[in-house]
């Protein structure tokens, strides 16, 4: 499971489960949660962990705040879902990672996403497409600040999520 935490204004704590199997990478849930880093955000996120059986959560952006948003969800997977919990802190420019993480997989038909994910992607957003996966994925380009939102897009791109 990876996660996007929110970082500052309308941006959500984004979320992708990946699982692997023969070389393919089936996503049976993405989404993405309002609410900043309250406790109720953070035992979802530990609940959708256990749900899956999450072997291992990557969260993206580790540099926002020197690792606090860890440090606010270890108690909930601990008491939730116990699993490890890896930081992932990113140098390069957003968009270039996220097209090259995506674009191999993609290509090779290896990304295989639950019709589920898409119908709730369309019915969360459907006021403001922005903050849809699929508009994201349709919308990226390697331009620094293409999209107004990525969040959901680069939860599913974390790279130790897709390898």
């Amino acid at each position: 499971m990876a996660i996007d935490p929110s970082g500052r204004g309308k941006d959500e704590n984004s979320y992708a489960v990946g699982y692997m199997l023969n070389g393919n990478i089936f996503v049976p849930e993405a989404s993405g949660l309002t609410g900043g880093y309250s406790d109720e955000v953070l035992k979802k996120l530990a609940t959708i962990a256990k749900v899956h059986k999450v072997n291992e959560v990557i969260v993206v952006e580790s540099n926002f705040g020197d690792g606090m948003f860890v440090e606010l969800l270890k108690p909930h997977m601990t008491r939730i879902h116990p699993c490890t919990i890896t930081e992932v802190r990113h140098s390069v420019q957003k968009e270039a990672r996220i097209i090259d993480v995506l674009e191999p997989v993609m290509m090779q038909h290896r990304l295989i996403v639950d019709p589920k994910v898409v119908t709730r992607d369309y019915d969360e957003t459907v006021l403001d497409p922005a903050y849809s996966l699929m508009y994201q994925m349709a919308r990226i380009t390697r331009e620094r600040g293409a999209l107004g939102h990525d969040d959901r897009l680069d939860a599913l791109a974390i790279r130790d999520n897709l390898n």
